[in-house]
């Protein structure tokens, strides 16, 4: 979170593509999500996974979310 949250040269992590770092945080905060988790004190890291998920890799490598 303190990285996401200084200013940055781009619009994600490293820059303004998407990295590995990237890769890993989006499934990251997806379980964060599923096991209920309060995510309130990471507004930088999710404002970057909002920028993830707008690319089209991003939405099609998501998981589907089975049906309860």
């Amino acid at each position: 979170e303190k990285h996401a949250a200084q200013e940055t040269s781009g619009a994600f992590l490293f820059g303004d593509s998407p990295t590995v770092a990237e890769i890993a945080l989006v499934p990251q905060i997806y379980n964060a999500r599923r096991y209920e988790m309060d995510l309130t004190a990471y507004p930088a890291l999710l404002a970057v996974e909002k920028k993830c998920l707008e690319l089209e890799a991003f939405q099609k490598a998501r998981p589907s979310i089975p049906s309860a």
